[in-house]
């Protein structure tokens, strides 16, 4: 059984572990635009905007079958205007919404004006990765029919309020786990979890598997009895 990772930015994901290939302009590109080769991805996402709508599978970046839109979104620790990242955040969000993708979202002080732009966007999935915010922010995005992801917080003791909004889903709501940039394993933030929530590996990687097919119904994912 696989372990299912939303979001990483290794290079080569850990041995039995998935993770759905995606593009994106990154928001902190606005101001640092030789390190995320800005002028690069931004010609790259000008010619996926005039492509014709097709469906998820069939969209590709060269040989990389494309699987979700992102990570983009908005940051408010940088230094950009939150207009220019709005705009181009925008971009995203139709280009997700024409080829039928997932969304996956950073968010740095800006979870109010990403409720605004959901309420015009109801449409399609959208992931919040790397949640590390409180219960009320959660239930926020529950409402906003956005999934969050935790990942390395999970595994940091001092994250109570990151905890407890993981506890308040529960194992039966909306909930994704990752290892981003973080230096840990998947493995290591699906153990947290289990704990977190109390309850047997396997029904949280089942859990996972079930999400997972919701989001990605053209993967065929095979869940076993046994965790392995």
């Amino acid at each position: 059984m696989l372990y299912l990772d939303i979001h990483t930015h290794k290079d080569k994901t850990d041995e039995g572990t998935l993770s759905p290939r995606g593009f994106a302009i990154h928001p902190w590109a606005l101001d640092s635009p030789a390190e995320f080769h800005y002028g690069e991805n931004l010609r790259l996402l000008e010619l996926l905007e005039t492509l014709p709508y097709t469906s998820a599978p069939r969209i590709a970046v060269g040989a990389m079958p494309l699987e979700v839109i992102g990570e983009t979104g908005i940051d408010r620790a940088r230094p950009t205007p939150t207009l220019l990242q709005q705009s181009l955040f925008e971009r995203h969000i139709r280009l997700a919404e024409k080829f039928g993708l997932p969304l996956v979202i950073h968010c740095v002080r800006s979870q109010g004006l990403l409720l605004q732009m959901r309420e015009q966007h109801p449409q399609g999935i959208w992931i919040l990765h790397g949640f590390s915010s409180s219960t009320a922010n959660v239930r926020q995005l529950r409402q906003a029919n956005i999934i969050p992801s935790f990942g390395a917080a999970l595994l940091d003791t001092r994250k109570g309020l990151v905890h407890n909004a993981l506890r308040d889903i529960g194992i039966d709501g909306h909930f994704l786990l990752e290892t981003d940039a973080a230096n840990c394993t998947i493995k290591e933030v699906y153990a947290a979890a289990t704990k977190i929530l109390n309850v047997d590996p396997n029904t949280l990687m089942k859990r996972q598997y079930e999400l997972w097919q919701n989001i990605f119904p053209h993967m065929k994912l095979e869940i076993s009895e046994k965790n392995s």
